[in-house]
């Protein structure tokens, strides 16, 4: 290696080898059980923002007027997709397959969900409108 740190070596022979190229295939089971925990916590944080939200609303600390339903109804859309997507995680498990593409966009459906309600909250209360 030059003293300047860089290499001199082609990308192809210090990246990291491809996905294709593992010798055995990862456990789906222990890929079902990994996923399956996301969701888990993906759930639970879902549950609990909207939760938080419900308590700030009802102790008063929090008034957004009419503006509360859409981060609670994001709030909520999250966990049933997280929840859904758990379940699915459990189903491919059970048939000895690893979760798929369709984990994957629930994941994300579930991930966007959450950001959004997250960020729905935080813009509300920071828009001074409150």
């Amino acid at each position: 290696m030059p003293p300047d740190g860089t290499t001199t070596l082609p990308a192809a022979e210090t990246d990291a080898a491809p996905e294709c190229a593992v010798s055995t295939p990862p456990d789906p089971l222990g890929l079902a059980q990994l996923w399956a925990d996301h969701f888990q916590h993906l759930t639970t944080l879902s549950v609990a923002g909207g939760g938080g939200l419900l308590i700030l609303l009802e102790a008063r600390i929090l008034d957004l007027g009419d503006r509360w339903w859409l981060p609670l109804a994001l709030f909520v859309v999250s966990a049933v997709l997280a929840m859904h997507g758990q379940i699915m995680a459990v189903d491919d498990a059970t048939r000895g397959q690893a979760p798929g593409r369709k984990a994957r966009h629930i994941r994300s459906a579930a991930l966007a969900a959450l950001g959004a309600a997250s960020g729905a909250v935080v813009g509300i209360v920071t828009s001074g409108n409150v």
